[in-house]
């Protein structure tokens, strides 16, 4: 069609992170990691063609579709007729799909459905959305065998030192984690404590579970992203779930 978005420069969110959708890259899947399982999709990599600069995903339709709806500035995408690969597109200046592939817009699919289904992208409330981002780390599954006061860490990858800028790393030794950010309190009395009334400092529900507590002032304001309307409404029906299953946890759960 045209524009094709740069994948290293737009943020999806994937496994519930913002990454760059270059993870998806033909060349990154297909070449340089030799990417294997289900979601690989390499059949649709073309070699000698897809090479570090190309913007080719290899991904299902939908799945491609997913992400455009995720980008407020993709208008579209080109995808292969037979081959699981496709293109996102920034704008479309050429009225034709390339040989081998057809062109789905955002203004196209509103208008045969008589809905919105890309364009419309609506706030969310921090209780309703699960995932990371800019301002807030979420972290599903974490466990405590005992209770205690332990010591949060945080570790950044991008600044490990001059070594990590010259070879880069992941944060994977305790001695990358240097950055003290909190205290976790872990007890059995966290349905108790969940009462404002027998708690000295300002405290906020955390998605997963329990309480985010702050020493000193109230809890910052917090603006999650913008989604899109089918996206909301399938995170709405996760939230609701979650809270009915932390509620009888709460009243059948062991002591942490």
């Amino acid at each position: 069609c045209g524009d094709n978005l740069d994948l290293k420069s737009v943020m999806v969110l994937i496994g519930g992170m913002e990454r760059t959708l270059d993870v998806h890259q033909c060349h990154q899947k297909c070449v340089l990691q030799d990417c294997e399982g289900e979601d690989c999709h390499c059949d649709g990599h073309f070699s000698g063609y897809d090479g570090p600069t190309s913007n080719a995903l290899c991904l299902s339709e939908e799945k491609i579709r997913r992400f455009c709806d995720q980008i407020p500035s993709c208008v579209g995408y080109d995808m292969h007729s037979t081959l699981p690969r496709g293109f996102l597109n920034a704008g479309c200046a050429e009225s034709t799909a390339a040989p081998d592939y057809r062109t789905v817009t955002k203004a196209a699919v509103a208008a045969a459905t008589a809905t919105t289904p890309y364009q419309s992208y609506l706030a969310t409330t921090e209780r309703d959305y699960p995932y990371s981002w800019s301002q807030l780390l979420r972290f599903r599954g974490v466990r405590f065998s005992t209770g205690g006061t332990y010591k949060l860490c945080f570790c950044d990858s991008e600044h490990l030192g001059a070594a990590a800028l010259a070879q880069p790393r992941a944060c994977s030794a305790v001695g990358d984690y240097t950055v003290q950010v909190g205290t976790v309190h872990v007890s059995g009395v966290s349905c108790l404590i969940k009462d404002s009334r027998f708690r000295k400092v300002d405290c906020r529900d955390q998605y997963y579970g329990g309480l985010r507590c702050y020493a000193r002032g109230s809890a910052p304001s917090l603006t999650p992203p913008q989604v899109s309307e089918n996206l909301r409404m399938g995170l709405m029906t996760q939230s609701s779930v979650f809270t009915q299953y932390l509620t009888t946890w709460c009243l059948f759960g062991p002591e942490e």
